[in-house]
């Protein structure tokens, strides 16, 4: 490690081009120093400028940002001027784990995807077989070495993605959001893991409180300026209530023990008619050793919101994807409405189940915020004055009103994306709507924010389904818990009752 701050930051503000639409500025004035070792973790509401000041940082602001962004100020790592030098030539000092695993993913398997940094360094292949080894048990990922990176679950790739950055030992790591598509089990290995990690750590989060022991210091952004920079504590807590940005009601510390999910609701068996209801369902992906869902029975009531957890690969999004018809069952049957599915096309059944996808980049196309929440609607003959009459109401419910309605939604930050993508599916008042990791890149004031609009939803009659990790989230709304393992429903808080 050099002596002296490894990373630098003077004067930084970048204003990303408008796009038929104003420019927006993410960072403003930012000043900034982290030692060689240091472990920082910045937080902040959604759009506070996270990701942006990261992506300084690695250098991809501003060589590869779009053309006509502003950048002014200077940015220096490991005595290099991120303006004067190329994005491969700081990528050797800095090792970035992006937002969505997706993007920086780029071979077919496990073992090559960790190698393929150490390729390009020229280590000998004998050393690449040892570190890839080594860094897979450090993550728990030993299982995974022989699988196809397309046949990962969200969190599965997550990991993939760590371990791709850290096997090759870069002096800074910079890491956006990792722990969001992360199982608790997985979250606690990885935060052991950076605590012993002899380098130079950033780390953008919403949810801080289990890095409480992991971090040397906090800053706190709001609207691209640095409220707060300094240790977690009392005075933090008091900086950042004075700017209005919500702290979980447990303080800095968050739970992810699943002791939680015992303390859940448990109503007994409901008699009713269920909306959905699988019976017997198994589906196994192509080549894939195992099935993804085994024998699943489930049924799905409304007024009411299930929310599925389970470890990473158990299941959730592929029982998601058959809640709406975009997988079909190999045995078993899916019900939905008293309708069996297998004959139809999800074209026609969109009108019936909402599904919000596990990343938003996945669902969002249209040009505009304005299109993209008229799609749907318009598709299921909503009319264009009823659609009209939603919006401003959708805009305001996910606090979107400070961005220009005409903004590409794609272009936004990772938490207005997914509200976007949330607010698409809600305009079409579907009876039912499956949200599969629903949290990601929400901060806590905007988490309540959707716990309360789901609630409502169930009061409207609406049946909610949610998959997610994020226990605090599902312990705030659900009525009903169901834990998946392996592809098998192995615990519903809706039986407790019979299983006294």
């Amino acid at each position: 490690m050099q002596p002296g701050p490894i990373v630098t930051i003077r004067d930084l503000t970048y204003t990303y081009p408008g796009y038929n639409t104003a420019p927006v500025t993410a960072l403003r004035s930012v000043n900034l120093d982290v030692a060689g070792g240091e472990k920082i973790v910045l937080t902040g509401p959604s759009g506070s400028g996270k990701t942006s000041l990261l992506r300084c940082i690695n250098g991809l602001i501003p060589h590869s940002d779009r053309k006509g962004g502003k950048f002014s100020g200077e940015v220096t790592v490991a005595g290099m001027d991120t303006a004067m030098h190329s994005v491969a030539e700081i990528s050797r000092v800095v090792g970035t784990v992006f937002q969505n695993p997706d993007q920086q993913i780029v071979t077919n398997c496990v073992d090559s995807e960790i190698a393929f940094g150490l390729e390009n360094r020229g280590v000998l292949p004998d050393e690449i077989e040892v570190r890839i080894r080594e860094t897979a048990e450090l993550l728990g990922i030993e299982h995974l070495l022989s699988r196809e990176t397309s046949d990962l679950s969200w969190g599965e790739k997550q990991r993939v993605a760590i371990a791709s950055v850290l096997v090759v030992q870069p002096e800074v790591v910079v890491m956006d959001e990792p722990f969001s598509g992360l199982d608790p089990q997985a979250s606690s290995n990885l935060v052991s893991v950076l605590d012993e990690l002899n380098r130079t750590l950033i780390i953008a989060e919403h949810r801080v409180g289990h890095l409480a022991d992991l971090m040397d210091r906090i800053v706190v952004l709001k609207e691209g300026t640095i409220l707060y920079d300094g240790p977690p504590g009392e005075n933090l807590s008091v900086v950042i209530k004075a700017h209005g940005i919500v702290l979980p009601e447990s303080g800095c510390r968050m739970s992810d023990d699943t002791s939680l999910i015992r303390s859940l609701p448990g109503n007994g068996f409901d008699h009713r008619t269920p909306v959905i209801e699988l019976i017997d369902v198994g589906f196994t992906y192509p080549c894939s050793p195992a099935p993804a869902l085994d024998n699943v029975s489930l049924k799905i009531y409304d007024s009411q919101i299930t929310a599925i957890l389970g470890s990473n690969g158990s299941g959730k999004s592929t029982l998601a994807r058959h809640l709406n018809g975009t997988l079909k069952p190999d045995s078993g049957r899916v019900i939905l409405f008293g309708e069996d599915t297998s004959g139809k096309h999800v074209k026609n059944i969109t009108h019936l189940v909402g599904l919000v996808s596990q990343h938003a980049d996945y669902q969002l196309f249209e040009e505009n915020i304005i299109k993209e929440f008229s799609f749907g609607p318009e598709n299921v003959g909503m009319s264009d004055e009823d659609v009209k009459s939603r919006i401003p109401g959708m805009i305001a419910l996910f606090d979107l009103g400070h961005i220009d309605p005409k903004t590409p939604p794609l272009r936004l930050s990772a938490g207005e994306r997914q509200r976007i993508a949330i607010g698409s599916v809600l305009m079409m008042k579907t009876p039912a709507v499956i949200l599969d990791e629903p949290t990601l890149g929400l901060d806590e004031g905007l988490k309540r924010n959707l716990a309360d609009t789901l609630k409502r939803l169930c009061r409207e009659r609406h049946s909610v389904v949610v998959m997610t990790h994020d226990l605090e989230f599902a312990s705030s709304c659900a009525d009903r818990i169901l834990l998946m393992d392996d592809g098998k429903i192995g615990y519903d808080s809706q039986n407790r009752e019979a299983e006294r």
